[in-house]
């Protein structure tokens, strides 16, 4: 088919399309299967996108980004921004691709182990660690020192020796550590009653530059 170098195309809409805030459930992303729930959880989601500061315009990295979840959520925050996500599991990735398409969500995603690929990503204002691979020091060592001033990098650990292992390693290069230990119970209905069930306990670290530096 040929076209004029000089044309119009006219789009029509001819249905209603959903739209997402933050917050989304996660039964909604394409997960990894039998295996399920490698991907953050709503609640820790929040958690830890409040803590980057997100503006409309920031340049977001997220590492480890397995289903892509905290990506998606900054790229509704960050809508004139830039998001940038790396993912070394062919699984996760192929989900984290779903997922982008299913929340009409525009990032770019990159295969690899951090912090390998991350000289190709521009400075960041925000940067979240989801899984480091056994690559924490070289990790927190680049995105300690590309991290544009003034941003935050929200790191969540599961056990205490990496949650001992970011605090040292955040320390070492300088900059300040908050930590927020969520502990999540989700009402689960028993018969006519409701109980609890209890997430896995997460500690949501936060890292910026020390005032004045």
């Amino acid at each position: 088919m040929e076209f004029s170098p000089l044309n119009i195309v006219i789009l029509k809409k001819t249905s209603k399309v959903k739209s997402w805030t933050i917050g989304i459930d996660d039964e909604e992303f394409h997960q990894r299967k039998p295996e399920k729930g490698l991907l953050t959880k709503k609640e820790i989601r929040t958690l830890s996108l409040s803590e980057l500061k997100l503006s409309k315009n920031s340049v977001v990295w997220d590492i480890g980004t397995c289903t892509g979840s905290v990506a998606i959520e900054a790229c509704l925050i960050a809508n004139e921004g830039q998001v940038f996500a790396i993912e070394k599991n062919d699984h996760d990735l192929e989900n984290c691709r779903l997922n982008m398409r299913k929340f009409r969500t525009d990032f770019t995603v990159v295969q690899g182990k951090a912090p390998e690929h991350l000289e190709a990503f521009p400075n960041p204002d925000a940067i979240f660690i989801g899984g480091t691979a056994g690559g924490m020091e070289e990790i927190l060592s680049v995105c300690c020192s590309r991290l544009n001033k003034g941003g935050r990098i929200v790191l969540n650990a599961v056990t205490i020796e990496n949650l001992y292992q970011a605090v040292e390693g955040f320390k070492r290069n300088g900059f300040e550590v908050n930590i927020t230990l969520s502990q999540i119970s989700r009402s689960k209905p028993i018969l006519n009653l409701t109980r609890f069930d209890a997430l896995n306990p997460i500690y949501i670290i936060t890292a910026q530059h020390k005032e004045g530096e």
